[in-house]
């Protein structure tokens, strides 16, 4: 695992959304009311968007039990909460959601949109001093963003702001590309019902996976896995992961006819059987990990023992978890006893890079 100043700006951002509710729960700011007038982000996530992740700061920050694992947690709270300050310009505590897009045509080697709401208005120039160095104004029909590197000789970055509370970042060319599109309307896009849920749960995490590049899914895929072959007919899939108290993962399916959903559904059941020795490799990765001498003051050791757990929890989850057929569409759905506070605080923990212990 790389040391978070070391990865690009965004990439790091989608690490530190676990850190967003660590710091915000850790952070002295009293929390404020959400401003309904304000742009929210969810409704900046494009229709035809590949996927999305989004974290709701205001539950978050209510949540008992992650108060109570920041109490096991020992974090190196200074340089966290720095790197944070680095990259948005703001306190974690002032977040109110946290969102990265995936947007259409996203490939695996692009940067993700980071769509960040305040609870508070934006300092826009502190904004533009923090996460850019030399940044010049410009406009793009009609719209102004601010365009400059994180450090010299970095890439082209971009930062702009939708409303009072609201600011969108990514590289030059993602912002660029989001401020070209015509402003959209009201559909009934794959995502839709995934947005409407996020309104309601801590976590949500959703991938259209028909949006995806083709070539670059099916090198996810292990080549020599036959069975799974026909999940590639479906003419539209669903993934999304919902998390608050429970974790609950749901796969929908949509194909041509009844004979393809049939094949689709042996195919699903052939993925659950692969991944449930999956879980059971990286629970014991984690095992090993978890016995080796770190002194990272006791937090990639800690998150790993975490890691054991939500391991076990998954394999139970993807083990009771069946496809089920109905006519052309075949939906798979799991649950796991892990909250998305467990899964937060895990992964913060685990992105400081860990150091052995001297022999």
């Amino acid at each position: 695992m790389s040391k978070p100043h070391t990865l690009s700006p965004i990439r790091w951002l989608a690490g530190m959304s676990a850190f967003v509710l660590l710091w915000g729960l850790g952070g002295s700011g009293a929390l404020q009311a959400r401003d309904e007038r304000s742009p929210t982000a969810l409704e900046l996530v494009p229709h035809d968007a590949v996927g999305f992740l989004t974290l709701d700061m205001v539950k978050a920050l209510k949540d008992d039990e992650a108060k109570e694992l920041l109490k096991k947690f020992d974090a190196k709270g200074a340089d966290w909460k720095k790197g944070f300050r680095e990259a948005t310009g703001l306190e974690p505590q002032d977040v109110e959601r946290f969102t990265l897009v995936l947007p259409a045509g996203f490939s695996l080697k692009d940067e993700p949109l980071a769509i960040i709401r305040s609870l508070k208005p934006l300092n826009k120039e502190a904004v533009r001093t923090a996460t850019l160095k030399g940044s010049k104004e410009k406009t793009i029909k009609g719209k102004t963003y601010y365009e400059g590197t994180r450090t010299e000789g970095g890439t082209s970055e971009a930062v702009t702001f939708v409303g009072d509370r609201v600011m969108v970042l990514s590289s030059a060319k993602a912002v660029k590309e989001y401020l070209e599109r015509p402003s959209q309307t009201k559909t009934d896009g794959l995502l839709d019902t995934a947005q409407a849920a996020a309104e309601k749960e801590t976590l949500v995490f959703a991938l259209n996976l028909r949006a995806l590049n083709e070539p670059e899914l099916k090198q996810l895929v292990p080549p020599d896995v036959k069975s799974l072959e026909p999940l590639f007919a479906a003419k539209s899939g669903l993934l999304t992961i919902l998390s608050s108290a429970e974790t609950r993962g749901d796969l929908q399916l949509t194909f041509a006819t009844a004979p393809d959903a049939r094949e689709g559904a042996k195919a699903a059941q052939s993925a659950l059987d692969l991944l449930v020795p999956l879980a059971a490799q990286y629970r014991e990765l984690w095992e090993q990990l978890a016995k080796e001498p770190i002194t990272t003051k006791g937090v990639n050791k800690w998150g790993a023992e975490q890691a054991v757990g939500i391991m076990k929890a998954a394999a139970v989850g993807l083990k009771d978890a069946k496809p089920v057929r109905k006519d052309q569409t075949v939906q798979v759905t799991g649950r796991a006893k892990v909250s998305a506070s467990l899964l937060l605080v895990t992964w913060a923990s685990l992105l400081e890079e860990p150091k052995r212990a001297e022999k």
